[in-house]
């Protein structure tokens, strides 16, 4: 292409014509010679439809440079550009780009409600249960500690079991594992049998965890770039309003009908999951068959568990996964123990405990998305981690120092406290793993944070009602849950404030890029590779 001179740019652009012209002539001559006679190329049989999508780019380019050959910067369109094109025709008809789409995300919201809804079904109702089965907080603390036992194993094994069955086969097959579950607690919950409801909690917990992955797989493929950030943050709050709600409904529906009724709005719910998850399946399936071309969901070769990547992991991947054992075993326990707390010792009735009991959640469900949005806008992923370990650690302080009183509304602060704290750490700590693994093994990283995680919370809820037990002469147990708390979060900060350390002198301060950062260092490049594993794990770890 010849390049303009500024000292004569009459000439050069007399030159440009020139040399356009000859060069459109050349496209004439082999698009007539490839329509016209295909058997001068060697072959005796009609072009096949790639040889026509070629023809066509090349006619299209003739028709563009004749008709203003001097405003023409190139000749022939950019590789972008056509492949802009043909996915735009390969997108028509697609029912994944149409209106459709939003009516799938609907249901797709309401898929894990049900999940969400029901894991909390114990925690505003601590009081009532203990009191029901003559039980201490140690065998409390089982319900949740059961539903942990198998996801210790089950992030590990999740992808490779949706990649035999096909991910709308594993969508419902979990689906239905989880409603069952329900189930059988709601039926242990009518006969007053507290071993089945252990049972029921453990079936519940083998459908709950990888029920997100499967959803998460799905809304990948109906939705892209932008969209696909604002669908996964709409889902994270409906299931946080689910939370919301349970806290809210339980407690009424204990007190006029008994516990077997409260656990069947749970299961009624779940219900309302599973046909959700029919619709679900049948749109993406349509969708298919609309277009057989289109993206297929399923588990991404990056989300998939592959021993040996163990061996790869770096120092900045251990402690952001012994970071998040150690702040996720205290702010659950410190939310499930909160009905009790609120009742206990600051005499709120049932009620007003339930609902101050979704305080966390409730903050969670409406800062979630825009915090999301706002770590990719900054960055400081490490410093975000840091702090939210200092307001974890002035919520547990403040309701360790506060007195026992009657309906003080004081402890709604360290409520809202944790739900800040929870809300920030929940943002970074998931967005953080792809910027300090390599992209093939993102997958690997996450099922590796969440196994261990739940390895966590399996010990952490038996633990914490242990010291309740063995401490309740001194504020009913609630000080010294407190203390362990607050010591657990000071060895979290710590561990943060060396991983920022690292991060920032080891590592070019990769975990403060912003996501659109072009600069930043090859890592940087893996969290678009991993996003799906992200935004799946991310939902699928924060319940």
């Amino acid at each position: 292409m010849p390049t303009q001179d500024p000292t004569h740019p009459e000439e050069a652009s007399f030159t440009q014509l020139d040399d356009t012209d000859a060069e459109a002539k050349q496209l004439l001559s082999k698009s007539q010679t490839s329509i016209g006679t295909p058997a001068a190329n060697g072959f005796s049989s009609a072009p096949t439809q790639e040889t026509y999508a070629n023809e066509g780019d090349n006619n299209e380019t003739l028709q563009q440079n004749l008709a203003d050959p001097l405003t023409k910067k190139s000749l022939s369109p950019q590789p972008q550009e056509r492949q802009d094109r043909r996915e735009n025709s390969s997108s028509e008809g697609d029912m994944r780009r149409s209106p459709v789409r939003w009516c799938m995300l609907l249901m797709a919201c309401f898929f894990m409600v049900g999940n969400c809804f029901c894991y909390d079904n114990p925690g505003p109702l601590e009081t009532q249960l203990q009191t029901q089965f003559h039980m201490d907080s140690t065998a409390f603390s089982l319900l949740y500690t059961v539903y942990s036992i198998p996801n210790m194993l089950l992030p590990i094994v999740g992808g490779i079991f949706l990649d035999r069955i096909g991910i709308r086969s594993g969508l419902l097959l979990f689906c239905v594992v989880l409603t069952f579950g329900q189930f059988v607690f709601m039926l242990g919950g009518y006969q007053g049998s507290y071993n089945l409801m252990l049972l029921g909690r453990i079936i519940f917990g083998m459908g709950g965890e990888c029920m997100g992955v499967a959803q998460s797989s799905i809304i990948s493929v109906w939705f892209k770039g932008k969209e696909l950030s604002f669908a996964l943050g709409l889902n994270l709050s409906m299931s946080r309003l689910g939370s919301v709600a349970n806290a809210n409904l339980l407690p009424s529906v204990y007190d006029s009908q008994g516990l077997g009724a409260a656990l069947l709005v749970g299961f009624v719910i779940c219900l309302f999951s599973l046909a959700n998850a029919f619709g679900l399946v049948y749109l993406d399936k349509k969708a298919e068959q609309t277009n057989p071309n289109a993206e297929k969901a399923g588990v991404a070769e990056d989300e998939k568990f592959k021993l040996s990547d163990l061996y790869q992991f770096n120092a900045s991947f251990w402690l952001l996964t012994v970071s998040c054992v150690l702040t996720y075993g205290t702010i659950y326990p410190f939310i499930q123990n909160a009905s009790d707390m609120l009742q206990t010792k600051y005499h709120f009735d049932k009620i007003t405990a339930g609902f101050l009991f979704g305080v966390p959640y409730l903050i969670s469900a409406v800062t979630s998305p825009f915090l999301g949005l706002l770590i990719d806008k900054v960055g400081k992923r490490a410093f975000l981690l840091c702090l939210s370990s200092s307001v974890l650690i002035l919520a547990f302080a403040s309701s360790m120092m506060m007195p026992e009183c009657n309906q003080c509304y004081n402890q709604v602060y360290p409520l809202v406290f944790t739900g800040l704290g929870y809300s920030v750490y929940a943002a970074a700590i998931w967005g953080s793993i792809p910027y300090v693994v390599a992209p093939s093994t993102v997958g690997t990283a996450f099922g590796i944070t969440t196994a261990i995680q739940n390895i966590g919370l399996v010990f952490a809820p038996t633990l914490v009602g242990l010291i309740k037990d063995q401490t309740k002469h001194i504020d009913h147990g609630f000080f010294y849950v407190n203390v362990f708390f607050v010591l657990v979060n000071l060895f979290a900060l710590l561990i943060n404030m060396n991983l920022y350390y690292i991060d920032v002198y080891y590592n070019q301060g990769v975990l403060d890029r912003v996501a659109h950062d072009k600069q930043a260092p090859s890592k940087e490049e893996q969290a678009s590779k991993g996003a799906n594993s992200e935004e799946t794990l991310s939902l699928l770890s924060d319940k």
